[in-house]
């Protein structure tokens, strides 16, 4: 799941599974779900959502409430802003089928 390196926060969820890098912290609520990866010296604040399949670049700031849906990779050193959301539907509905659509943000 996470080595020694990485702290994770009591009454935060991290699923078996998901890989966490050295020197990352997952705070207050957060939730990592299976197979999500983070990099290394990443923050995860309180209550934020990484989805299955997410991949996290190194040096990345993910700020309180934030949520990173499947499909979507961040590349190093990025902070994304409170309460941001990354879907993953580029024509969101609530009935029918819908498409993975891939959302990937570069270095920096």
């Amino acid at each position: 799941m996470f080595n020694d390196k990485a702290f994770v926060h009591e009454t935060a969820i991290v699923e078996e599974g998901a890989r966490l890098g050295d020197g990352t912290q997952v705070w207050h609520h957060a939730h990592i779900r299976i197979g999500a990866t983070l990099g290394k010296d990443c923050t995860i604040g309180k209550s934020a959502y990484v989805d299955a399949g997410v991949t996290v670049g190194d040096r990345v700031r993910i700020q309180n409430h934030v949520s990173v849906f499947h499909g979507v990779t961040l590349g190093d050193d990025i902070m994304i802003g409170p309460s941001a959301c990354f879907t993953n539907d580029l024509k969101p509905r609530s009935t029918d089928d819908w498409e993975l659509t891939e959302t990937k943000v570069g270095n920096g």
